[in-house]
């Protein structure tokens, strides 16, 4: 019998290893920059993350998260829109526990396929040290001489943003 590239990714997907901590991580990435491609026909997808050159040790840390849970992935250098900042760009694999996902995350009767915020998201402290490390920054007030938290939410709706403001008070 002829392998195909279903196969191939049935046999890789069987391989990885998949558990709440494994599923609050990648939730916490897709929570910010963190995206899924559209699904092949086997129903797989893969999870691509992208820095800023100067956070190559957060997509070093990310590629060995994804290699110990057997989880194929590669750094590729890119360059944004107006060649400015130079990014790396962290690339799984096709997985088929990335196409699940991508059923949860995005609604592809919006627009491009956007994201949307999954209703059963567990907002427990893994997913949110994953969104604040892919997507967040700590802020200084000198006005109000304090620090805070920003947590990108750039791609959510007024709706969805609100809905995570209330889950995180």
């Amino acid at each position: 019998k002829t392998r195909t590239k279903s196969d191939d990714i049935i046999k890789r997907s069987k391989k990885v290893k998949i558990d709440k901590n494994f599923i609050d991580c990648v939730n916490g990435l897709l929570l910010g920059d963190g995206s899924l491609t559209k699904c092949n026909k086997s129903g797989a997808s893969s999870l691509e993350i992208s820095q800023r050159e100067d956070r190559i040790d957060w997509i070093l840390k990310l590629k060995n998260f994804f290699m110990n849970r057997n989880i194929d992935c590669k750094i590729y250098d890119i360059k944004n829109y107006n060649n400015s900042k130079r990014q790396k760009k962290l690339s799984t694999k096709t997985y088929i526990i990335f196409g699940e996902l991508r059923k949860k995350w995005y609604d592809e009767t919006r627009q491009k396929y956007k994201k949307i915020l999954p209703k059963d998201i567990d907002l427990n402290r893994i997913t949110i040290a994953y969104w604040y490390c892919g997507d967040g920054h700590l802020s200084y007030s000198e006005k109000q001489k304090c620090y805070s938290i920003k947590l990108g939410t750039y791609g959510f709706t007024k709706k969805e943003v609100e809905y995570l403001r209330d889950k995180l008070y």
